[in-house]
């Protein structure tokens, strides 16, 4: 997963040029994916529930990506911020994760 901020001198096309490089190939799936912005301090608590990675690791931080399954469901985890990790699921998917993680926040005791 690579982010390419675009600037007022900068498009689209000449950021993915840039990444792709003359080896590279770029590929648009953003119909592929909803992205699912989870906020707060607690998280990789949440994220312990279901999936089969550490999502506690110290190495799990700003910029790194992992993927795991959730029940039935491919999920992709893209850490933006100390408090901030976005999900990225297939579309048809998207209601059903939403709901086991509803379900396992009520459950959660994250009041410190």
């Amino acid at each position: 997963m690579i982010r390419a901020p675009l600037t007022e001198h900068k498009d689209l096309e000449a950021c993915l040029a840039e990444i792709a490089g003359d080896d590279g190939a770029v590929t648009d799936i953003s119909g592929a994916a909803v992205r699912c912005a989870i906020r707060g301090r607690d998280w990789r608590i949440l994220l312990t529930h279901g999936g089969v990675f550490d999502a506690e690791a110290a190495e799990f931080r700003p910029g790194s990506v992992a993927g795991t399954v959730i029940e039935h469901m491919a999920v992709r985890f893209d850490v933006i911020a100390k408090d901030q990790v976005d999900a990225y699921v297939a579309p048809s998917f998207a209601h059903d994760l939403f709901a086991y993680w509803t379900s396992v926040a009520r459950g959660l005791d994250v009041r410190g």
